[in-house]
């Protein structure tokens, strides 16, 4: 609001002449409704980007059969082709069972001839390339879910230098390799906010023969990508998986059978690493999941 006539003024409505219109609406708290009303603006209105946020990513539970039915499906059933974004933040940050988890397993378990594409970028110019890639698709429109973790919103790890939002795109996945110069023989996967604590110290020391590859697209499956880097470290003689969610849940169960079917395992089992199976997405006191995260990092350290 304007503080000379008490008028509304949107800066991101002025960054140039020929902009598309920036329209912010804050819906009420009926997610099944909201969200098949936002699918179906999608549709009417193809030329517009829009995107739907949870404010935590349970509270997608009521709109489910949105998701199935429509979201997920309608391509399939219909023909309908949608640019649909759904953000939904899902971290494990100690605020409780039901402000923890997006249940990005459940999305995963509906991924199949591409009628979907499941991220889960850690930088802020990935989020930036996602929602530009999005924008621009034309022929293959795709709904797409973010999983967005609230922690990464201010954290220095998530940000990124200028230069990469005009020069870079987004990256299916992101290597970080040790900086010493020996023989890589453990690759470690992961997805999402764990990557944080995995980045320490120990990656970088002398000793240090394990490089972590950052899966920021979930679905469809980066394993050409994993592929290219298998053939570039022929030393590497194990292969682990490491997530914060219960073994039940996250990204586990399918990136273990998209990793088999791509034959990518054959001569090296695929490891987890990680919480074990619970009934309930995460716990319920923040000093018992500091007990959980601390437990997962060193279980990392102790990778040899």
């Amino acid at each position: 609001i304007t503080a000379e006539d008490n008028t509304k003024h949107v800066p991101l409505n002025h960054l140039s002449t020929e902009q598309a219109p920036f329209e912010v609406y804050n819906s009420f708290l009926s997610e099944y409704g909201v969200l098949g009303f936002e699918y179906g603006y999608a549709y009417a209105a193809p030329t517009t980007l829009t995107i739907w946020e949870a404010q935590f990513g349970d509270f997608v539970n009521n709109a489910q059969s949105i998701i199935d039915e429509y979201i997920s499906s309608g391509y399939s059933k219909w023909g309908i082709k949608s640019s649909l974004i759904m953000l939904l933040p899902h971290g494990y940050e100690g605020q409780g069972p039901n402000h923890s988890s997006a249940h990005l397993e459940r999305y995963l378990s509906l991924c199949a001839d591409s009628n979907l594409r499941v991220i889960y970028p850690t930088k802020s110019v990935q989020y930036f390339h996602a929602l530009r890639m999005q924008s621009k698709e034309i022929l293959n429109k795709t709904p797409m879910i973010i999983m967005t973790p609230k922690s990464l919103l201010r954290h220095p790890f998530a940000a990124s230098e200028i230069r990469e939002f005009t020069e870079d795109n987004f990256k299916k996945i992101i290597t970080y390799l040790p900086k010493s110069k020996n023989k890589i023989n453990n690759l470690i996967l992961c997805s999402g906010k764990i990557i944080i604590d995995l980045l320490d110290d120990e990656l970088n020391s002398l000793s240090s023969n394990s490089a972590i590859i950052s899966v920021e697209e979930l679905y469809p499956f980066p394993k050409n990508e994993i592929i290219n880097f298998l053939k570039k470290h022929k030393d590497i003689n194990r292969f682990i998986w490491i997530q914060e969610e219960p073994k039940n849940r996250g990204a586990w169960q399918f990136v273990s059978n998209q990793l088999d079917k791509a034959s990518l395992t054959n001569d090296f089992e695929l490891e987890y690493c990680g919480s074990i199976q619970r009934a309930s997405t995460s716990v319920g006191t923040s000093d018992l999941h500091k007990v959980q995260t601390e437990t997962i990092a060193k279980l990392f350290k102790d990778i040899k």
